[in-house]
């Protein structure tokens, strides 16, 4: 087991990452004074666990260690040491041929240590070297003043060393750790008897309040199964009331879409209505038309009938007129016979002229009966189409409602 390399990023007087690498053998960092040979030492400390910022001369704050930067470059967020370890003679109980012991601090104070990549706490690190030496207490390290220390240290100090010198330290640090949890059984037993004794005292009003408990539970349990059996009951019936509101909807549906089907029916048919009633109504215009026109024509015609019957009466006394002189004439005398040829003349003019007005009455009434006939016929039909649309229109209040 030996050191194979120190990596330092934002460490003290390192802002920048290095990385050194030592060799077998003995290695040594040379220079002036103040150029940071201290802080390669002091990095070691560190990354193996060190927390007294005093011993890495840091001024009694742990953050002094991040690089607090200069005139020409700002400070640092964070400290961060790796430091890489050969174990190919597993001296280090990790089962790897390299440890890498990483730290990492920042300024909000969090810290994190790592063991080949995993967040392991301190007291691992800790343990993991034990008599190994290189420990933040191993001699391995050794500062400034640190032999005066050693020489001038107390007889218990000096053991310590020897003890780590000797690898025996592990079993110490193991013994004094099972002592301190020897010690809090120990406590916690005394404790126990405590309460014990406590509890002895409140056994009787326990087991009292033990059976209530007992007959509060078995009370829970039968509440518990009474609920749950209402729970189901409920439940079966609500199951119940959803089906038939599912038929009730299912039917409801059947019915909204009969409904439906018959409104879009009754529309197509009051569609069909409106217009047989447009073209009854037009029709009905178009018989009040003929019907005013046949009235018109049977007012001239009643007219020419007056004019005819007023003309008749004339020309029959007319005729009487020449009958009676036609009389009077044959009892004349032969003198007269001249007069009474003219006048059988005019008779028989006068005879042509009531045959003409005989023929023209007669052709007159003939129209009039026609006349008459249709007038009783587009009052009868008027009557009829009257009777259909008040009939259509009790059909649409009907289809309406």
């Amino acid at each position: 087991m030996f050191l194979k390399a120190l990596e330092i990023q934002g460490f003290k007087s390192f802002p920048d990452k290095i990385k050194i690498t030592i060799e077998k053998g003995i290695t040594a960092v040379v220079g002036p004074n103040g150029s940071g040979k201290s802080n390669i030492s002091d990095a070691i400390r560190w990354v193996l666990g060190e927390t007294s910022a005093r011993q890495l001369r840091g001024g009694g704050k742990m953050e002094n260690v991040i690089f607090g930067g200069t005139q020409t470059r700002g400070a640092m967020g964070f400290a961060f040491v790796r430091l890489y370890i050969d174990n190919t003679d597993r001296r280090i109980d990790v089962d790897a041929d390299e440890v890498i012991i990483g730290r990492k601090y920042y300024r909000s104070g969090e810290s994190e240590y790592t063991i080949n990549g995993q967040n392991v706490r301190l007291k691992d690190i800790y343990e993991m070297f034990l008599d190994t030496g290189i420990g933040r207490d191993g001699y391995s390290i050794i500062g400034q003043g640190r032999i005066a220390e050693i020489v001038g240290a107390k007889s218990a100090e000096r053991r310590e060393i020897f003890e780590e010198a000797s690898g025996i330290a592990r079993f110490r640090y193991r013994k004094n750790e099972a002592e301190k949890r020897l010690d809090a059984a120990e406590e916690n037993l005394v404790r126990l008897r405590d309460i014990l004794g406590e509890l002895e005292q409140r056994v009787v009003p326990l087991q009292k309040e033990s059976e209530k408990a007992h007959r509060f539970i078995q009370m829970a349990e039968r509440r518990k199964q009474l609920e749950v059996t209402l729970w189901v009951d409920t439940v079966h019936k609500a199951r119940e009331a959803l089906r038939d509101q599912q038929r009730k909807l299912e039917i409801a549906r059947a019915d909204y879409n009969r409904i439906s089907k018959e409104m879009d029916e009754a529309d197509a048919q009051t569609e069909q209505v409106r217009a047989e009633i447009e073209a009854l109504n037009r029709k009905a215009e178009q018989l009040n038309l003929d019907i005013r026109t046949i009235t018109q024509d049977i007012s001239g015609a009643d007219a020419r009938l007056a004019v005819l019957e007023n003309n008749r009466q004339h020309n029959d006394a007319a005729a009487q007129q020449m009958r009676e002189e036609l009389e009077a004439a044959g009892r004349s005398s032969e003198q007269t016979q001249a007069e009474k040829e003219r006048r059988c003349a005019e008779r028989e003019k006068v005879q042509q002229a009531l045959a003409l007005l005989h023929e023209q009455e007669h052709r007159l009434t003939g129209e009039l009966q026609q006349i008459l006939e249709s007038s009783l016929a587009s009052g009868e039909k008027r009557g009829a189409l009257e009777a259909q649309l008040a009939g259509i229109a009790q059909e649409m209040t009907a289809v309406k409602v």
